[in-house]
């Protein structure tokens, strides 16, 4: 099993199940069945600012999802055969400010991405309240997913 920290992903081409945890960050999963390579990001911030991100590409939705794409076509899948899934992006802290609204971001970077790119979401479990546990099973492209249960954080005193 690999553990996917903030800011990985990985391209699997073993059948390795991968397993994180997400709060206010998103997981993209992509799985090609012929070549059955699957990819798995945990991506923590939209984009970077004022900076390609290149160098730390996974920690960012706009530069890991296009790497991922790159990786499944370079294992043999064709770009319509490729099934796309979407994770996370809860709203931990409570406040009405934009500013603390990363995982409605980070879910609006990682759609606008996946169509940009031709991608369509298959399945996807994302918003609400609380993080959840992901377990992405490259070998089937099967992800399973458990709610955290807990409070919600409020920033500031309101």
């Amino acid at each position: 099993m690999v553990f996917l920290r903030p800011g990985q992903w990985c391209v699997a081409r073993h059948g390795e199940l991968v397993r994180t945890i997400l709060g206010s960050c998103v997981a993209v999963t992509m799985f090609h069945r012929v070549s059955r390579t699957g990819a798995v990001c945990h991506a923590v911030m939209p984009a970077a600012a004022g900076k390609d991100g290149r160098g730390r590409c996974g920690f960012y939705v706009a530069c890991v999802v296009h790497r991922m794409l790159e990786e499944m076509l370079a294992a043999g899948a064709g770009q319509g055969e490729i099934e796309t899934k979407l994770f996370g992006g809860a709203a931990l802290i409570a406040r009405k400010s934009s500013a603390f609204a990363v995982g409605r971001s980070n879910l609006e970077q990682a759609r606008a991405m996946l169509e940009e790119l031709g991608l369509s979401i298959k399945t996807c479990c994302v918003g609400g309240e609380t993080g959840r546990v992901l377990l992405f099973d490259a070998a089937t492209g099967d992800a399973f997913v458990r709610r955290l249960t807990g409070r919600r954080y409020t920033a500031g005193g309101g």
